[in-house]
């Protein structure tokens, strides 16, 4: 695990500043590892890269193998001969630097790869594409990936829900698999150049950050979105009926924040059919994961000691019901494949006793908001006094929290009050550097500060409200990111006072 204090930053790909509507692989995500490297930070947190569906959540990818498209460095395709800027300049990916238009890059992005697919086939053979890719990966997530091939192919032409596909193609019968996969060669090439450019450009940009002593976080969704490659290929593993239906979806229950608790409408998994597999398919998402990030912090831990069950048909949350699922069994399983694994368990929400003695168990640092630190006086554990274990990580806010300045604006007025006497804070800016010190002085071993709250950034850049759409838009200006350079000597100053270099 981590031995020594140190801190990073919180930074989704997406929200990086850039011409072509989204944060990408290029020149913006090299800017930021300069500038971590400058500041003496040690690790970039970065949220899911793999493919979005509707509600363009990173956390319900189309597959837990593949990475998105619109992360693909188009400036890097113009070098390479195989797009003109002419033809980028023709393209509108939205108007607003300041938000990603997501129906935008829907439309505007894969017509551009494909005639920077054309214009490839002219220089190298799709052979090149299969080859770097298989050397990537193990067979089976390969596997994965080759049938997310098929998945994008028939999406592309059948424009439906895999689940609504004839039953030989739900059932994934060879025979019809083999025959689509002829029929459907030319897409299926194609959707592989794409995955070829990710994964070339996503490595570049990793091994440039190793090699300037820069660790990357990446998140690893808990659930699948029902619509996606996962659950057609791997459909035993979740809770479906004969029809492919959701049985039961996952969800949270009621809380002081919502009354009907929250419906996701994910499919759980079948916890009784992954013990039997020795947890492959899960094995295999961690394994895929921990060869694109250093660290990886597993999205909603308590899920894996017990999960809030909710029966399909309901329409909200509230009538849910906690179940078992793998606990000890699973976390001996990736002890035995991934014994170099470095994980971080998000264990917000409702830890019980026994969730504590999971994570005990596993011996992954769990994580500390301070945030949620001022709603009980002095007695809250996630105040830095409440709490001497150095085995975990201290946040100012996550991506689900506000940023501190719209925090500051909006919490109520109790809580702000004991927020700023702890803080002996004067305003809303003192506040901010206030509880950046306090994260950075806390025992925590890892320290991560979102960006957004070193820019002083209100409500705008706010990455994402649960239960909300509209969401993980926001991006850094060039101007933003000017600002966070100036700011170099500060903050080394400070890694420096709490010792975290």
């Amino acid at each position: 695990m981590f031995k020594t204090r140190t801190a990073g930053i919180l930074l989704p790909i997406s929200s990086l500043a850039g011409e072509y509507g989204i944060g990408n692989f290029g020149k913006a995500a090299f800017d930021v590892i300069d500038f971590l490297k400058s500041t003496g930070f040690k690790y970039w947190q970065v949220l899911p890269l793999g493919p979005t569906g509707y509600g363009d959540s990173p956390y319900q990818p189309f597959s837990s193998f593949a990475g998105s498209m619109y992360y693909i460095d188009l400036s890097n395709l113009c070098t390479q001969g195989l797009l003109s800027k002419q033809e980028l300049d023709k393209i509108n990916f939205g108007l607003d630097k300041t938000h990603c238009d997501y129906g935008a890059l829907y439309r505007e992005c894969e017509p551009l790869l494909r005639k920077a697919y054309h214009s490839f086939l002219k220089q190298d053979n799709i052979d090149t594409c299969k080859t770097f890719l298989a050397q990537c990966f193990t067979q089976h997530i390969y596997q994965q990936l080759e049938m997310y091939f098929l998945f994008c192919s028939l999406k592309h032409h059948h424009n439906r829900f895999w689940f609504e596909e004839e039953l030989n193609i739900k059932l994934k019968d060879k025979h019809t698999i083999s025959q689509l996969q002829k029929k459907y060669k030319n897409d299926i090439d194609f959707y592989t150049f794409v995955q070829y450019l990710f994964f070339t450009q996503y490595f570049n940009l990793k091994k440039y950050a190793n090699q300037h002593g820069i660790k990357i976080i990446g998140d690893v969704p808990f659930y699948s979105s029902h619509d996606s490659c996962d659950c057609w290929v791997n459909a035993k593993n979740f809770s479906l009926d004969d029809t492919f239906k959701p049985v039961t979806v996952g969800g949270c229950p009621p809380d002081a924040f919502t009354d009907d608790g929250q419906y996701w409408g994910m499919p759980t998994y079948n916890w009784e059919y992954l013990q039997k597999t020795n947890y492959e398919y899960l094995l295999d998402r961690l394994e895929y994961n921990l060869l694109l990030y250093d660290v990886i912090r597993l999205d909603h831990f308590r899920g894996f000691e017990s999960y809030w069950s909710i029966d399909a048909t309901e329409k909200t949350a509230r009538n849910g019901r906690w179940e078992k699922s793998g606990q000890y069994d699973f976390f001996s399983a990736i002890k035995k494949r991934l014994p170099n694994a470095v994980i971080i368990a998000e264990d917000l929400g409702v830890i019980t006793e026994e969730v504590q003695a999971l994570k005990t168990f596993s011996a992954y640092p769990g994580m500390k908001v301070l945030q949620f630190a001022f709603s009980e006086n002095g007695k809250n554990t996630y105040l830095p006094h409440n709490f001497t274990n150095t085995n975990s990580v201290m946040y100012t806010g996550t991506h689900d929290n506000a940023t501190l300045a719209e925090w500051y604006s909006s919490e109520n007025e109790q809580t702000i009050t004991f927020a700023c006497q702890y803080l002996q804070a004067n305003n809303k800016d003192d506040f901010i550097e206030r509880c950046i010190r306090l994260v950075l002085a806390s025992t925590s071993i890892l320290a991560i500060i979102p960006a957004q709250d070193f820019l002083h950034l209100d409500k705008f850049a706010r990455i994402n409200t649960p239960g909300t759409t509209g969401n993980w838009t926001w991006r850094l200006t060039e101007e933003d990111m000017a600002k966070l350079n100036s700011l170099q000597a500060h903050i080394s100053s400070l890694l420096d006072m709490y010792n975290r270099k």
